[in-house]
Order: structure tokens, then C-alpha cells, then sequence
């Protein structure tokens, strides 16, 4: 037994990163001996191991696998908004083309607008004729004739 209190009679490691300073790191499973009771234990960063049942051993792996497969499609989702954003979907395009083409329609018809009212100063429309020399009584358009008896 070592003078920690406890002793490791089977372990393997793998090693993973510190999220916080990026070192690399053990992390060490196996069996540990405790005042000569053997414990299923695990110990990162060669912190003391932490003693776990079976049952919790089996859980722990469970977890890591959801772990694993929730990392993957996450990361999935990831990528795919990542390339969503680089990409415009195409009913996008298609509406920016749309309003393109709105954009130009409208400053056609603003030049249009502009031509008319230069036209309109240079060339004033001839005074009204019937304006003038017809009565306010007569003056009506042929189509109220046919509804004014109605």
C-alpha cells in the first residue's frame, strides 16, 4: 500500500486537455486498493481516484456514449449552420433578385415622372375650349346624359 492510503493494482490511461490552460492531462480507470477492499475507481489530472461502484462504472460508460453521440450532432448542427450562413438558401437570392428588379422599375418610373412634368412645362395644354364658352349647365360628359335619369 503506498502512504496515500491507497494503491492502484490495475489501471490503464488515456489523456485528455484542460479546457482552461490546454494541458494534457491523465486520465486514469482501474482498481484501486483501500484498506484492502478493491474499488473500481478513476482519477484525472493524477487527483486521488474517486471509488465507484459497479453499477455507477456501467453508468458512467452509458453516459460517455450519449456524450459521444450528442458531440457528434452537435457538431453536425454546427456545420450545417455554419454553411447556412455562408450560403443564402436560394428563395433568398431569389427575392433579392426580385426587389432588384423592383429597385430599378421604380427609378425607370421616376425618370418617366420627370420626363412628363419637363414635357408638360415646355408644352402647357391648349386652354379648355367648351371651358369657356359653354354654360356650367352644359357642360357634361356624354355619359351623364344616359345615367342622369336613372
Amino acid at each position: 500500500m503506498s502512504p496515500q492510503g491507497y494503491e492502484w493494482r490495475a489501471h490503464w490511461e488515456e489523456h485528455g486537455t484542460r479546457v482552461d490552460d490546454n494541458k494534457i492531462v491523465p486520465i486514469r480507470v482501474g482498481v484501486v486498493e483501500v484498506d484492502g477492499h478493491l474499488f473500481i475507481a478513476i482519477s484525472v489530472a493524477c487527483a486521488p481516484p474517486v471509488t465507484i461502484t459497479g453499477q455507477v462504472a456501467a453508468s458512467v460508460g452509458e453516459l460517455m456514449q450519449w456524450a459521444h453521440e450528442e458531440h457528434e450532432m452537435l457538431e453536425n448542427q454546427d456545420q450545417r449552420s455554419q454553411e447556412d450562413a455562408e450560403h443564402p438558401p436560394a428563395g433568398l437570392a431569389d427575392i433579392n433578385q426580385a426587389i432588384a428588379w423592383l429597385d430599378d422599375i421604380d427609378e425607370q418610373l421616376s425618370d418617366i415622372a420627370t420626363q412628363i412634368r419637363e414635357l408638360r412645362t415646355r408644352f402647357p395644354a391648349p386652354p379648355d375650349a367648351t371651358a369657356i364658352d359653354t354654360p356650367a349647365e352644359h357642360r357634361r360628359a356624354s355619359g351623364d346624359d344616359e345615367t342622369e335619369g336613372r
